[in-house]
């Protein structure tokens, strides 16, 4: 058994530098396994072709769904569930889109005001 930190050594870098082990490694953390299947065997699969595979997926989410089920389905014999799609989209999003610090600590400091200004008046 591999450790968290060797698992999860992809998250130290840019989703874009990220090698075809890393988004193996991010596809079993994230429990997409369904999808992980597809890009085992796609040595030449990284971080570069998950970017544009997602640009994918945002710019026309059912035609890429069908095509990777397809690809699933022929492959493997399997059928991908949108469901498993849909969270696998939710996660590139979360790697591409964190959360933002200043409106994090913007929204911590509003809560903190608010807080101060019950005690005074």
């Amino acid at each position: 058994e591999r450790s968290s930190s060797i698992e999860n050594s992809y998250n130290d870098r840019f989703i874009e530098w990220w090698t075809h082990e890393d988004v193996l490694n991010f596809l079993h953390d994230k429990r997409l396994d369904v999808i992980r299947t597809l890009f085992e065997y796609e040595q030449q699969f990284d971080g570069h072709s998950l970017y544009i595979l997602y640009k994918q997926c945002q710019s026309d989410t059912q035609s890429t769904y069908q095509v990777l089920n397809t690809q699933l389905n022929q492959l493997h014999d399997r059928t991908l569930p949108y469901f498993a799609y849909i969270h696998f989209v939710s996660e590139l999003e979360k790697q591409f889109n964190p959360v933002d610090i200043k409106q994090y600590i913007r929204y911590l400091l509003w809560i903190i005001y608010a807080k101060i200004r019950q005690k005074v008046f």
